[in-house]
Formats: C-alpha cells, sequence, structure tokens
C-alpha cells in the first residue's frame, strides 16, 4: 500500500487543480491578503495574534504584494510554481499572523502548501493546447491533498458538534443572514433560511452525520462518487447561505484530484477534412486539461454534436454541450470562479454593493442541459439555432478556411431554385 503513494501517475490532473487553485488566489486570496497587509502596515499598533510578530513598513510591504501578484500569475502559468506557492503560503502566514483571522482561508494556505510538493512541471499553455497523455508526477502529494479534504470534514463535524454555534440544537441555522440582492435570489434565500431555522435542530445533527460520511467516504475508493456528491453539495450550500468566499470553492477544486486522467474515455466523433470539426477539436482540446476526451482523427457521423461516455451512453445536441463541465471541470470551474468574484468586484466598483448571486442564476441554467427533457423544447430550439451560427464562426477560424466542410455533419448544402 505504501509504494503506492509513490508510483506515477498523470501528471494533468494535479496540475488543472493548480491551475483551478491559482485562479481563486488571484481572484480573492490575494485582493483579501493585500487589504490585510496595506491596513496593518498603515497602522503598526493594531494588535497582532503573536505579540512578537515583527511590522514591516510600508514600503516593504508593497514590495512584498507586487512580488505576490507576481507570484499568482506564475502559479496561474506554471512557471515556478513550487516556488510561487511557497512564496504565497509564507506570505499568507504572515497576513494571518498580524492580527487578521479567516478560518475559511486556512484551508487555501494548507492548499498552496501542498502545491509546493507537486512535481508536474506542466504549464497553462501545454495544459490547454497539446494534446500529450505521457506527462506523469508522483502520486503522494495528490494523495495528500485528498487526505486534506477528509480531515477537514472530520474536523468541522467534530468542531460544530462541540461548538456553542452550533451541537445538536443549530443554533447558528436559527440568524442566517440575508446577503443576496437580485430579485428572485434574494426572496429565495430568505425563504430558505426560513424554513433552515425551523428545523435547526434536525438539520444540524442531519450536517454532523453528512459531514462524518463525507469523511469516510472520501478515504474509501469506492464511495468516492457518494462522497464528490455531497461535497459539491455541501459547498454550493456554504457558497449560498454563508458566502464564505475562498472555502467552497477550494471544496469544489479539490474534486479534481478524484477524477481519472489521461485516459481519453469520453470519445467525440471528428472528421479530419471538416474545417468545421478541426475547429471544434481545437476548442475542446483547449478546454481539456486532464485530458478526458477521445478527438482521435476519424469519419464523423450523420447525426448531431454528440459525446460517447467510457460505458456507451450517448449524448447529443444541447446535452452534449451540457455534459462538457462534467467531463472537463477544471476550466468550467475556473470561469465560474471568475464569474463569482468578478460580479462581486463590478458591483461593489459600480453600485457600491455585490452581484456575486449572479453565479446563482448561471448555476441553476447549467443544471438544466442535464435534466432528461431538456434536449427537448426551449434547450433543443436554443441548440438548433445557435449551432450552425457557432459553426460559422469555427469556419472563419485560423487553418479552418482552407478545409471544406467534407463531413455529412457540416457539409453546407446549396440551395435549389425551384
Amino acid at each position: 500500500m505504501l509504494a503506492s503513494w509513490f508510483r506515477e501517475v498523470p501528471a494533468y490532473r494535479i496540475a488543472a487543480f493548480r491551475v483551478v487553485l491559482a485562479t481563486t488566489t488571484l481572484c480573492n486570496y490575494l485582493p483579501v491578503l493585500t487589504g490585510w497587509l496595506l491596513e496593518a502596515a498603515a497602522s503598526p499598533a493594531t494588535s497582532a495574534s503573536i505579540p512578537w510578530i515583527i511590522h514591516v513598513p510600508l514600503p516593504v510591504v508593497v514590495g512584498l504584494l507586487v512580488l505576490a501578484w507576481v507570484a499568482g500569475v506564475a502559479l496561474l502559468t506554471g512557471w515556478r510554481p513550487s516556488l510561487s506557492a511557497a512564496y504565497l503560503a509564507a506570505l499568507g502566514v504572515y497576513g494571518y499572523a498580524v492580527g487578521n483571522h479567516s478560518h475559511n482561508g486556512f484551508l487555501h494556505l494548507l492548499l498552496l502548501a501542498l502545491v509546493v510538493c507537486s512535481a508536474d512541471r506542466l504549464s497553462l499553455r501545454r495544459l490547454a493546447g497539446g494534446r500529450d497523455t505521457d506527462a506523469t508526477c508522483p502520486a503522494w502529494p495528490e494523495r495528500l491533498l485528498r487526505l486534506q479534504l477528509a480531515i477537514v470534514y472530520f474536523h468541522t463535524s467534530i468542531d460544530k458538534l462541540f461548538s456553542p454555534e452550533w451541537g445538536l440544537r443549530g443554533l447558528r441555522l436559527t440568524h442566517l443572514e440575508s446577503t443576496r440582492v437580485l430579485p428572485g435570489i434574494a426572496q429565495l434565500e430568505r425563504g430558505i433560511a426560513a424554513a433552515i431555522a425551523a428545523v435547526a435542530g434536525p438539520l444540524s445533527v442531519a450536517t454532523l452525520v453528512g459531514e462524518m460520511g463525507i469523511a469516510i467516504g472520501l478515504t474509501l475508493r469506492r464511495l468516492w462518487p457518494l462522497a464528490m456528491a455531497g461535497n459539491i453539495a455541501f459547498a454550493l450550500s456554504l457558497e449560498f447561505l454563508l458566502v464564505p468566499a475562498m472555502f467552497p470553492w477550494d471544496l469544489l477544486a479539490l474534486m479534481i484530484l478524484f477524477l481519472p486522467a489521461a485516459d481519453g474515455g469520453y470519445r467525440v466523433r471528428l472528421s479530419a477534412g471538416c474545417g468545421t470539426c478541426r475547429a471544434q477539436r481545437r476548442v475542446l482540446a483547449a478546454l481539456d486539461w486532464t485530458r478526458r476526451l477521445d478527438l482521435s482523427e476519424t469519419v464523423a457521423d450523420r447525426g448531431p454534436f454528440a459525446i460517447e461516455t467510457p460505458r456507451g451512453r450517448r449524448f447529443s445536441r444541447w446535452r452534449a454541450i451540457g455534459l462538457l463541465p462534467w467531463v472537463l471541470p477544471a476550466p468550467f470551474l475556473s470561469l465560474l470562479i471568475l464569474l463569482r468574484f468578478g460580479s462581486e468586484a463590478v458591483g461593489r466598483w459600480t453600485l457600491g454593493f455585490s452581484l456575486d448571486d449572479v453565479v446563482f442564476v448561471v448555476l441553476p441554467l447549467a443544471a438544466l442541459l442535464l435534466l432528461p427533457g431538456a434536449e427537448r423544447g426551449v434547450a433543443r430550439a436554443a441548440f438548433d439555432q445557435l449551432a450552425p451560427a457557432w459553426n460559422r464562426v469555427l469556419r472563419r477560424a485560423p487553418g479552418s478556411a482552407e478545409c471544406g466542410d467534407a463531413c455529412p455533419r457540416h457539409r453546407v448544402m446549396p440551395r435549389t431554385v425551384r
């Protein structure tokens, strides 16, 4: 069993996780840390959590923060990622030591520290632009990250059990604050908060049992699917009801480490001589950071765009598009993180309040794509209208115009004049 920790595994999984972690670092961790350190430098008399901590002068703090933003970009692009993660983690430790506390941010520090151990050596350009599947790295950093997630759930379950704010009565659930502002979303949040307060005790017990169950499930491979589903539900409920910034997104990013990589299990039929198929292949290859898609040059069939799963199930049209975020979670999760924290920043700058609830308009719409009836009705009509326009855009892409639409799916038939 110990030997399995040191065997070689595909490096694409931990590299994709690193990119998502870097996205959260740039969108939330560094802006918050910048504010903390600048405030501490401007007010050295502020009490620190460690009495003997040395307050760094403002010019030095500015220099450290500039290096931190450079390190964040380097972590994202894959240039010296271990050194960048080590610097960001060390600066974060100092930021917490000067008197600012956020227990939700401690997990992010731990993840940055564990990424230091990674040896994937994969840049973002190679992840998004290559089709190689032979890059490997030792398994133990991945396993430590998975173990860390299990520890988080074990700790939160025990902590809630003995916390006066939680316990078996669930006092914390009786005073959930409403933070949403968009019409409909705000009313939905208040309604859910009122319903939760009415059953705070039983729900608190269910939360304790659920968190312990997720912790156990994450350590047993056979229970991974159930534990992953529980983790996703828990993270989204935290983000919607408590708005703890980075924490739920770190939980979601860790799910990438529980998925297969470099297996090419999902088959997409694309023709080698078709310009539109060639452009589609480039787009899908750019999103396939963990090498889950089989984009080998074959002959496209006559039906609509479709994806065939490893078990032989076929998703076509709009449902195939809706399957992509589940097959290729890393780029879509990065996009959601940008949407969540970007809308918050834009809302505060322009309107004076956050617009981060925009993400809860996007997520339900995205979830509708996988409903059994989603391919019919409005979704099917939207696909039929948007697909031809998207294909026309692809046909204008460099390297596609010189290839005719030779496959049955994209062949443009001339109009007949009667």
